[in-house]
Parts: structure tokens; C-alpha cells; sequence
């Protein structure tokens, strides 16, 4: 499990953001909620593209190898980001936006624009392909207009009497 934990302290710190920025932020209002899930759907599908390319180009191993770590097990590799996307996609079909669907909503924005970074990083650094790098674009640029909606749909900030 030692070969996650780069991965799981990246994850953790952008899931924190998320929560921190849906508990800042007011609710997506439900009428701007398809525009939002319309946005889930497609964020979900460049992510299953990148997954599929980081499955068959090893990134279980080359993430790890990066870091002097074994590699992840392909399994656990698979179960977490199946269960990611099962997550993400079950949120998008949400007919109201509750905070644990949109926390979900915030770290699927937050974590596409990190691999839109991380991928050709660990490429430049590695000197080499790095599993994602094609796909991390595509899943970089949705992230962004997802983050994008969501600071739109839920403008102000709750703590000061903002909130819209």
C-alpha cells in the first residue's frame, strides 16, 4: 500500500479544497443543476479515457517507480478509479445537489485540472512518456470548465452573507 501514498496525500489535500469549497460557497441552485451534471458527464467520460490510457501504458508502475516505491497492485489500481468514476457518474444523475454530491462535483473539477499538470510534469521530469500525458489535456480542459460552472453557480461566500 506504501506505493499510494504519494497519490492518496495529492488526493486528500485536493478532496479537503473541495470540501472547504463547498461548505464556503453557496448551493448549486437545482435549476442550474443540469448544466452542472451536463458537465459531470463530460468531465467523467475524458476521465475514462485517461484512465484507460494510464491502465494500459502501466501507471500503477511508472507512478511508484518515480517515487522508489513497489508497485501498486493492478488490482487496487482498477477497484479505485472504477469506484471514483461509478461515484462521480452516480452524482451526475442527482436531480438535487446535496454537499456530498457537490464535494464530489468540486474534487472531479479540482483533480482533472491537477492531471492537466501532473502528467506532462512527470513526463519532463521522467524524460519520457508518462502514462495520461495524452489524455491529460482533454481531461484538464473539461476540469477547468466544470471549475468553471461551479464558481458561477454558487457564487458568494456563505461565512460573510454573500451568498447569491
Amino acid at each position: 500500500m506504501e506505493s499510494f501514498t504519494p497519490s492518496s496525500i495529492v488526493l486528500s489535500i485536493l478532496f479537503a479544497i473541495s470540501v472547504m469549497l463547498t461548505l464556503s460557497r453557496s448551493r448549486v441552485p437545482n435549476a442550474q443543476l443540469k448544466s452542472v451534471n451536463n458537465l459531470v458527464l463530460m468531465a467523467c467520460g475524458a476521465q475514462l479515457l485517461h484512465f484507460l490510457e494510464e491502465a494500459v501504458y502501466d501507471l500503477h508502475v511508472r507512478l511508484p517507480e518515480v517515487w522508489g516505491l513497489p508497485a501498486m497492485e493492478y488490482s487496487f489500481f482498477l477497484t479505485i478509479n472504477i469506484g471514483v468514476l461509478i461515484v462521480w457518474l452516480f452524482g451526475a444523475f442527482q436531480r438535487t445537489a446535496n454537499s456530498i454530491v457537490i464535494s464530489t462535483f468540486w474534487f472531479l473539477a479540482l483533480a482533472s485540472v491537477f492531471n492537466l499538470l501532473a502528467h506532462p510534469t512527470m513526463t519532463l521530469v521522467t524524460g519520457r512518456y508518462f502514462p495520461g500525458v495524452v489524455t491529460s489535456p482533454v481531461v484538464g480542459i473539461t476540469g477547468v470548465l466544470l471549475l468553471r460552472r461551479l464558481l458561477q453557480v454558487t457564487r458568494g461566500d456563505l461565512a460573510s452573507g454573500t451568498a447569491a
